[in-house]
């Protein structure tokens, strides 16, 4: 039986949806990126109370995962970015706080004191409720809950949610809030019942659709979450975190389709998630092992060029590129690709290895030239 060609480099390849990378052993393969990035989260009340949307995870198949901003927000971007999850600012506009018929939510004022005297005596949220001598509008138990997410305090956010919806049990957005708080404490199956409930109250509250999409993305049912992301951005076109949590689910659907042989399937998905967010560079990336799979190399290129003009860190794209460069036979570009790969992470193996292989072959290379002169 004969063993991998020691002299083909390795190109990193793709890894199913939620898998760690693996090391390639010396022969054309592709798998999984992994580089990732993190966002600065919400601080001030007025960005928190805008962050009632989560922003999905990539996968490892994924470069660069978004960022989590703890604010109202149910992690692959492969991607996680990248796995993180993010918030993108810019609430569901309503002017008043809306149950199920259009109606403003009621406010059960019997339940005020109940409420406050079942928290803590000196926990935060029984503060805000009681300091001004009024309870609170559903609004501004909104806000505040997204100012205690903003701050890595969901229980505090926690407390806030399940008081507001003693007073008032209608309101789409907190049982919104709330879902993304039991999804910050790691609750997921509450998260979901929570937004679900939120949309049964409000079935064009955007926000519940996308985070239920994020919730559902996370459980591995990449259709179900592409839907609602789908029925989210037909409500309302404007919302760049579900665009980017569209494209990452679609990749992760691409490349799960391509596991499968169905590539024709996978370049569906990803040409469907380039529409939907055209700045997602692990798309791009996932296309260029497609195309040097399918022994189309120039293509391949022309997709891990788009990779990281749009991540310029994108190391699996750099070293990818290098392999490529190499299997044409362009020993001094390859090389040039893997400096590239190596300036972006030193410690990145495949490229250790590919640039060792690249340099002994060109070596071996200008020899073989000198004596022939």
């Amino acid at each position: 039986m004969n063993g991998p060609d020691p002299s083909r480099p390795c190109l990193t390849p793709e890894s199913p949806p939620h898998s760690r990378g693996r090391s390639c052993p010396p022969s054309d393969q592709l798998g999984n990126s992994s580089s990732s990035s993190a966002t600065t989260p919400a601080t001030d009340l007025d960005s928190a109370v805008q962050d009632n949307i989560f922003a999905q995870a990539p996968s490892e198949t994924s470069s660069r995962p978004l960022p989590i901003p703890a604010a109202n927000a149910l992690r692959h971007l492969p991607s996680p970015p990248l796995a993180r999850e993010a918030c993108d600012g810019g609430a569901r506009p309503s002017p008043q706080r809306n149950c199920c018929d259009g109606r403003p939510a009621a406010c059960n004022h019997r339940a005020v004191s109940d409420v406050c005297a079942s928290l803590p005596e000196k926990s935060f949220a029984r503060h805000f409720l009681t300091s001004s001598g009024t309870f609170p509008s559903a609004a501004e138990i909104l806000k505040k809950a997204a100012f205690f997410n903003s701050g890595n305090r969901p229980h505090d956010a926690l407390l806030l949610c399940n008081a507001g919806l003693e007073v008032y049990a209608e309101d789409a957005d907190l049982w919104n809030c709330k879902g993304v708080t039991l999804r910050a404490l790691g609750r997921l199956q509450e998260a979901l019942d929570c937004c679900r409930e939120a949309l049964r109250l409000d079935p064009g509250n955007t926000n519940a659709l996308n985070n239920i999409g994020v919730a559902l993305k996370e459980r591995g049912e990449l259709l179900q979450a592409v839907e609602h992301y789908r029925a989210s951005l037909v409500a309302n076109p404007h919302q760049p975190t579900c665009r980017t949590n569209l494209a990452v689910a679609l990749t992760d659907l691409g490349t799960k389709l391509k596991q499968e042989k169905k590539l024709q399937a996978a370049l569906v998905c990803y040409t469907e998630a380039l529409t939907a967010d055209p700045t997602y560079a692990p798309c791009y990336y996932n296309l260029g092992v497609i195309h040097a799979e399918t022994d189309d190399p120039h293509t391949a290129l022309q997709m891990y060029r788009e990779a990281t003009r749009l991540n310029p860190s994108y190391v699996e794209a750099y070293n990818n590129m290098g392999a490529v460069c190499k299997n044409l036979g362009k020993l001094e570009d390859a090389i040039s690709f893997y400096e590239k790969a190596l300036a972006c992470n030193a410690n990145y193996q495949m490229s250790l290895s590919n640039m060792a292989v690249a340099l002994t072959d060109l070596g071996t290379q200008q020899k073989a030239s000198e004596g022939a002169k």
